[in-house]
């Protein structure tokens, strides 16, 4: 059975093991910082982010799934020293109303899926599932 891998990482900067070739941002908290000469903005980020929402919105349209339900949650600390000033009240007031056991879709799943990428661009890759036996067939 065919899966996909859906990642900000091109696979041609990534050895057969997931490892990256070069130095790349990897969550919110990189916001600042640079990377190969250039600083990561919040705007940049925040393209990444509705990137993974878009991805996200295709798969589950083909899939005909209007709506997702949260089974496990994780929240780490939010605060000025993880996040962006400019992302901090919002990611905070959103994660409020995350719990488990609750239904989301519309707007509620954009502010998971971005919750959920705040301590995480898009290339999706076809890639043999390591959660099934069957090849990919060309």
């Amino acid at each position: 059975m065919a899966g996909f891998r859906v990642t900000k990482y091109d696979s041609d900067i990534r050895l057969p093991n997931g490892a990256l070739t070069r130095d790349e941002w990897t969550s919110v908290s990189d916001v600042g910082r640079a990377y190969r000469g250039r600083f990561l903005t919040c705007s940049e980020y925040l393209g990444v982010e509705s990137a993974y929402i878009r991805a996200l919105r295709g798969l589950l349209g083909a899939s005909n799934v209007e709506t997702l339900r949260i089974t496990d949650l994780e929240m780490k600390a939010v605060n000025a020293d993880t996040f962006p000033l400019e992302l901090l009240e919002e990611t905070l007031s959103n994660s409020e109303s995350v719990k488990v056991d609750t239904e989301v879709r519309g707007p509620e799943l954009d502010w998971v899926v971005r919750l959920a990428l705040r301590e995480a661009g898009i290339f999706v890759e076809i890639f043999d599932s390591p959660y099934h036996d069957e090849p990919i067939d060309d």
